[in-house]
């Protein structure tokens, strides 16, 4: 349990870290300890719903050794299901609630089922606005701790973050706007704060290949594309200097790092790396809708299959380097 809570940790709890991991420790410690006591009934074990966080991220890291598929993965799935459509129907928000159905996602994005990993993270959005917590006000009213507060913060901005993620790369709308967000500043982690500022340009880059009724535009200028480019250069020089992408060639050409914080590290700056070659992807796509567009910006495609061969080759070099999905 304690070595699936570190691969967990790696591929999910540096990026968006919803949990902490030391404290699932302790928790599926205590808890395997009093089982083999027999006396599960103790009232210091953990609540339900820290057990069914535990089981789904023991089914998230089975998933990412398992290559997106593993049998006990699914049976600790199914296990709380019933939880998961309480969670669903629920009239009122509640963190844990909100940590679950993002969890869900998660497994789904892992599994490889993408459109039920968007329509639950989509749900989870939904659950924010209901609550009005996507409001400066309102969330400073309904959380006046500001321990508690940031660990809200983090997990409304993993939920939009996960949104704009997913919608991106399925062409699909996504529910809450950057002018309907109204969230404090927050510490989330390289990661996160990398990719809060992310879903703004990228809805920015979106929203100008699209014309006033909301569809594809059918013709474009250089000038248009020019900006685009800028826009994303311009992200990635305002990262922490060990995140900027001219590290990433020289950090795949040697051995993958050893120590915890190094990985870490080298894992957000590849995924970084990845995420500006899958906006740029994105804004350039609809030039390949129809010949009269694509024979008008053929240096364009040209520059779109060097992004994208790219884009395979960093993946391919990051999948030699790594054990897990």
């Amino acid at each position: 349990i304690l070595r699936l809570l570190d691969v967990y940790d790696q591929v999910i709890g540096v990026l968006h870290p919803i949990l902490c991991v030391e404290k699932l420790k302790l928790q599926a410690t205590a808890f395997w300890q009093r089982l083999k006591r027999g006396d599960a009934a103790d009232n210091s074990l953990p609540s339900v719903d820290d057990i069914d966080h535990l089981k789904m991220v023991m089914a998230i890291a089975l998933l990412a050794e398992g290559g997106g598929h593993h049998d006990s993965a699914i049976s600790l799935y199914e296990s709380i299901e019933t939880s998961v459509i309480q969670k669903l129907l629920g009239t009122k928000f509640h963190l844990k609630d909100q940590i679950l159905l993002l969890l869900v996602g998660t497994y789904h994005l892992f599994h490889e089922d993408y459109r039920m990993a968007s329509r639950i993270i989509a749900l989870a959005v939904r659950l924010i606005m209901e609550a009005g917590l996507h409001r400066r006000q309102i969330l400073m009213q309904r959380f006046p701790n500001p321990g508690e507060r940031k660990q809200v913060v983090v997990a409304l901005y993993t939920t939009i973050v996960l949104d704009r993620q997913l919608c991106f790369a399925a062409g699909l709308p996504y529910i809450l706007k950057d002018a309907d967000v109204d969230l404090p500043s927050f510490d989330g982690g390289p990661y996160l704060q990398a990719m809060s500022s992310y879903i703004r340009v990228g809805a920015q880059l979106w929203e100008s290949v699209l014309d006033s009724r909301g569809k594809v535009k059918t013709a474009f200028k250089d000038d248009d594309f020019d900006f685009m480019e800028f826009q994303i250069q311009r992200w990635q020089q305002a990262l922490p200097e060990e995140l900027r992408p001219e590290l990433v060639a020289a950090s795949l050409q040697r051995n993958r790092p050893k120590a915890v914080s190094d990985i870490n590290t080298f894992s957000t700056r590849i995924l970084l790396y990845l995420r500006a070659n899958q906006i740029r992807i994105m804004v350039h796509r609809p030039i390949l809708f129809s010949i009269q567009t694509a024979s008008a910006h053929q240096p364009r495609i040209e520059s779109l299959i060097n992004i994208a061969r790219d884009q395979i080759d960093k993946l391919v070099q990051v999948d030699r380097m790594s054990d897990v999905y």
